[in-house]
């Protein structure tokens, strides 16, 4: 609906965006009419859908050239996710690791609440992730990259407001939508997940392949996966991630 003032205006219209990374999360919809083709969805990006109205149509062209993250971090997503296409215009940091995993100690540490008087204190969250982030990542991290340029993210809401309230203040946490189109020289992902009939129910929203790709394509210098010991082997994209 934003954009459609844009459009309306325009003589020649050029759309910019990536269809492998998250679509647009819609707020409450409710009373609002339904749009005038199911193809203009409110809940979909206008990327998807010029492209699936006009199809072949209109010119269509890939920027390939990657100025942002470390040659080694953009690999991953360049393999996963862009057939290969992308073209990495950075350096590696001499003497940093770029992508690191960090098992917590064994054992189910994700829980589950449910907030029926207060829906912000409801969902998943990892208490232990969060420990390991604060005594043994950041500890590190904070040797070569300043708290206002580090970033924990999560595919849960709750976790991440655990993660703030635990954290300094420097340090930002959100979800991983929160975070597109954001950079962090490093970037902490926490999965949050465990082994439990619950966290494989929920894997399949954690292991998105447009969240993996955006969580990691956020950090700039250092990416840094916090999860369950046992890699979470029911998983495809976090599980190719870890390897």
């Amino acid at each position: 609906m934003t954009v459609s003032p844009a459009l309306a205006c325009a003589r020649n219209v050029i759309v910019v965006g990536d269809l492998r990374q998250l679509p647009p999360v819609a707020n409450d919809l409710t009373g609002v009419p339904p749009a005038p083709d199911p193809v203009f969805d409110y809940r979909r990006s206008i990327l998807s859908s010029v492209i699936e109205r006009y199809g072949d149509r209109l010119p269509r062209v890939m920027l390939r050239e990657h100025y942002r993250c470390d040659p080694d971090i953009i690999e991953f997503c360049n393999r996963a996710f862009y057939d290969g296409l992308l073209v990495p215009y950075t350096r590696s940091t001499p003497g940093v690791a770029p992508m690191t995993v960090v098992r917590t100690a064994p054992g189910n540490h994700m829980r589950r609440t449910y907030g029926d008087d207060n829906p912000k204190s409801s969902g998943r969250s990892n208490q232990r992730e969060i420990d390991v982030i604060l005594h043994e990542v950041l500890p590190w991290i904070s040797a070569d990259i300043s708290p206002d340029e580090v970033g924990i993210t999560t595919p849960y809401r709750r976790q991440a407001d655990k993660a703030s309230d635990a954290l300094i203040e420097a340090v930002e946490s959100d979800t991983v939508h929160r975070f597109q189109g954001r950079e962090k020289d490093a970037v902490v992902m926490t999965t949050v997940l465990d082994d439990t009939r619950s966290g494989q129910k929920a894997l399949k929203f954690a292991d998105d392949p447009q969240l993996i790709n955006v969580a990691v394509s956020r950090a700039k210098r250092v990416f840094v996966l916090v999860t369950h010991p046992s890699e979470l082997p029911a998983s495809r994209y976090l599980r190719d991630l870890i390897g």
